[in-house]
């Protein structure tokens, strides 16, 4: 008895850890591998690989290279970003191939020529393009989508309705964009989430045509795409790069005719971001007081601008936002504290078109211009109504795998 006994309570032994060694390779065993451009033959950094379910969101992104580490088990594997089409894996390949959309803009060709022509009709752009560009305050339709990811949290929303666009002359005077929603739907692990349209804060206010200014032709130098083929439409292309950043360039697409800009891609990096959007001071307490330490900052954006009643607006436009940091963990002990790497992705996209439907009977909803980040923001009255408003704004909940 006492042998059997004995066997017996080994063999159990046995069968849990032969259990628990079966099982641990799908928690821990890193899969790699790299998302690559399948058009253009280059990597795709920063994509998004995440999966969701039962509450619980788990999320990796591609680095500068492209490349990935997943270790974490899945059914089911979300590849995304936001210039490329979505796919889903049910299993890991070496190498992802992903299709950009068709609004993404064509490779440019840089040397380091710069021809005198290009500076003359930027300035003349920025001369002239409050009488181009929204001149008049107008309505329209608004499609947006947008996600955030993290390493552990994911939130999905889409909505669309109705948007007053303020002329530029009225936007530098403090006017705001609004928005008329007929649908809001948030896609959240349950139903605590609320409409965030953050992501639209960002792509309406520092979209290309806000930004160019003579500060910003003065401090980045510009080559033509001799590759470009736009001829048709009396189209010509153009690079750019910042002569203090490295992390800062992009591409223009200008008719020369009308002078006026049709397309625009920008990225910016760590140091050209921590300089335009945060500050040196407002740095330095971060650092002082929760020990934040920023890895890696990027800014992908991309606008296409139609022409409608002899006036241009944006007509679509694309919004990624990564952001990889340590800091303090709060959990831990004053006596032991423990860094704590952490990493947000946000990805958003919106489509505006004009429309003839008549002023919303319903309430329009204040896109406020929130600073980047600050020590002290005074919130005015009509800012803090709008804040509640926005929290209290109708929408449909459903589950994040649904996204």
């Amino acid at each position: 008895m006492t042998f059997f006994h004995q066997n017996s309570v080994m063999g159990r032994a046995f069968m849990c850890v032969s259990l628990v060694f079966a099982l641990l390779p799908l928690s821990v065993r890193a899969q790699k591998g790299i998302v690559w451009d399948a058009v253009n033959h280059r990597p795709v950094i920063h994509a998004n690989l995440y999966t969701s379910g039962k509450g619980l969101v788990r999320a990796v992104s591609t680095d500068s290279l492209g490349h990935f580490s997943v270790t974490f088990p899945f059914h089911t594997l979300t590849v995304s970003h936001v210039s490329y089409q979505r796919r889903q894996l049910s299993s890991l390949p070496d190498t992802i191939f992903l299709t950009p959309h068709e609004e993404q803009l064509g490779e440019v060709v840089v040397n380091n020529q710069e021809p005198a022509w290009i500076r003359e009709k930027l300035l003349y752009f920025v001369k002239n393009r409050k009488r181009l560009y929204q001149a008049a305050d107008s309505q329209m339709e608004y499609q947006y989508e947008t996600s955030n990811l993290g390493d552990s949290v994911g939130y999905g929303f889409r909505s669309a309705g109705l948007m007053y666009v303020p002329s530029l002359e009225h936007l530098d005077k403090d006017s705001v964009y609004q928005v008329c929603p007929d649908s809001n739907i948030v896609y959240y692990k349950d139903s605590t989430a609320r409409v965030d349209f953050s992501g639209m804060t960002s792509m309406l206010y520092d979209n290309f045509v806000t930004r160019m200014d003579r500060h910003f032709v003065r401090h980045h130098r510009f080559c033509e795409n001799k590759q470009y083929d736009g001829a048709g439409h009396g189209w010509v292309q153009f690079s750019f790069w910042s002569d203090r950043f490295k992390g800062d360039h992009g591409s223009v697409t200008m008719d020369t005719a009308r002078c006026v800009i049709i397309e625009a891609h920008r990225s910016t990096g760590l140091q050209c971001n921590l300089r335009e959007k945060v500050g040196a001071f407002v740095l330095g307490m971060f650092r002082m007081f929760v020990g934040m330490n920023f890895t890696e900052w990027s800014v992908d954006q991309r606008v296409r601008y139609e022409l409608h009643e002899g006036l241009y607006c944006p007509a679509a436009i694309s919004y990624k936002y990564y952001q990889a940091y340590d800091r303090y963990d709060r959990l831990a002990s004053s006596k032991k504290k423990q860094r704590k790497f952490i990493f947000e992705s946000s990805e958003s996209r919106m489509t505006l078109r004009p429309t003839g439907r008549p002023r919303c009977a319903a309430h329009y909803y204040d896109i406020s211009r929130y600073p980047e980040a600050a020590i002290i923001f005074v919130e005015t009255k009509r800012v803090a109504l709008n804040r509640e408003a926005m929290r209290q704004m109708p929408h449909e909940s459903r589950q994040l795998e649904e996204f």
